[in-house]
């Protein structure tokens, strides 16, 4: 009598499944180069010292879900208007990957209007794919600022739709505005100065700043 046995098919299911868990475990590990640039007046050429540069890199689920940030880096750029971002990684992700458009720039000053900015140099990978250097385009040229709008509900629009690209600050799920508290800063002098000047509506958008801070157990961390 022949005995059929079902190992060889049981091992096959099995091998399957771990190399499916496999795909979905084994984690992406991603870097950035450093990034210098310069902040400068966009009608006079002259640098603006002071100007906070904010860059996040942003990490995307399947749908297209945003997931969270991978890197928050903050810096002030210097009397000659030059800022560093020093280089960051790896950083390991078992789920998701970093967006397109990756790091998003945000550059804040007093005296000028936000300015928002996606990378146009696409994320590359080396031998191994899951290890992928995110290049940084805009480094070649100086970022330039421009003189607020004249009109206050313009204003106030140019700050609403900025605020939009803070959404990782304002949402405080893993304390994230900690890393982000001079542009918060600049933002809430902003939105200060504009209040009782419209009657927009869209100022209501921006959070006032104590209330940002009182997003989870953070103060440990400012």
């Amino acid at each position: 009598m022949t005995v059929v046995t079902r190992k060889p098919l049981a091992i096959l299911v099995a091998v399957g499944v771990v190399a499916l868990v496999a795909n979905f475990v084994y984690p992406f590990v991603w870097y950035s180069p450093a990034i210098d640039g310069r902040v400068i007046d966009a009608t006079t050429g002259r640098p603006v010292p002071g100007a906070v540069v904010l860059m996040t890199w942003e990490k995307t689920g399947i749908q297209g879900t945003t997931l969270g940030v991978v890197a928050i880096e903050e810096v002030a750029a210097s009397e000659s208007g030059e800022f560093h971002i020093p280089a960051w990684g790896p950083r390991i992700s078992f789920h998701g990957t970093v967006k397109d458009g990756q790091p998003t720039t945000r550059v804040l000053h007093r005296d000028y209007a936000p300015l928002a900015f996606f990378n146009t140099s696409p994320i590359a990978s080396g031998h191994d794919p899951r290890f992928i250097r995110i290049p940084y385009h805009h480094d070649d040229k100086p970022i330039a600022l421009s003189a607020p709008a004249t009109a206050v509900d313009e204003e106030v629009a140019a700050l609403a739709a900025f605020v939009s690209t803070m959404w990782f600050a304002y949402a405080g799920k893993q304390c994230e505005w900690t890393h982000a508290q001079r542009s918060l800063a600049i933002i809430d002098d902003m939105r200060t100065s504009l209040q009782g000047t419209t009657d927009s509506g869209r100022l209501d958008e921006v959070m006032p700043l104590d209330l940002v801070r009182k997003q989870g157990n953070c103060e440990s961390q400012r």
